[in-house]
């Protein structure tokens, strides 16, 4: 009568065992099957923000650096224009003083106040230069391209401008136009 007791009990913890096993194995399918569930949404959700929605935000935060400035170094610095933003970056003059420099002069690993970097140069003749240009040349007709990556995805921007003499130690820089490419 003991061996059907010891029967018995054994057989009531193989089923417990048992019940555990399957308790844990059903939980970590269900955990595989909700990992899975959360890469596909993160995937889904990252495909679904618009190059003109990354665009547009650029644009939104050139605008609000346009009307409130920027603080470097302890020192709130005023942009002139919304292209500023995209085509220069912060520097120090020979003072120590703040001030803003096209990225044309800048080398080529430096970026602007948004983040972008030139990706190419071109002049009238379609020829590429290289930067950096000579500060005190005249240029005409150049198109100018800057790019930024934003979440994996590529935004360009893109300039057409004339660099102009004012006087003989001078030169101005006009915009002709400036916006998004695709």
């Amino acid at each position: 009568m003991n061996i059907k007791k010891s029967k018995g009990a054994s057989l009531i913890y193989v089923l417990i065992i048992l019940s555990i096993i399957t308790i844990f194995t059903v939980n970590f399918i269900y955990f595989l099957k909700e990992r899975s569930n959360i890469a596909f949404v993160k995937k889904s959700i990252e495909s679904r923000i618009s190059k003109k929605y990354l665009e547009k935000m650029e644009e939104k935060n050139g605008k609000r650096i346009l009307k409130k400035g920027i603080l470097k170094n302890g020192v709130v610095i005023i942009i002139n224009k919304k292209e500023d933003y995209f085509d220069s970056s912060i520097t120090r003059d020979i003072n120590g003083n703040s001030e803003l420099t096209p990225l044309l002069y800048l080398r080529n690993d430096e970026n602007s106040i948004g983040g972008f970097h030139i990706k190419e140069i071109k002049n009238e003749n379609g020829n590429i230069l290289k930067i950096p240009l000579q500060k005190n040349r005249v240029y005409k007709n150049l198109e100018i391209v800057y790019e930024k990556e934003v979440l994996k995805e590529k935004i360009y921007f893109k300039e057409k401008i004339d660099i102009n003499r004012m006087n003989a130690l001078k030169v101005s820089i006009s915009i002709i136009s400036s916006g998004f490419i695709e």
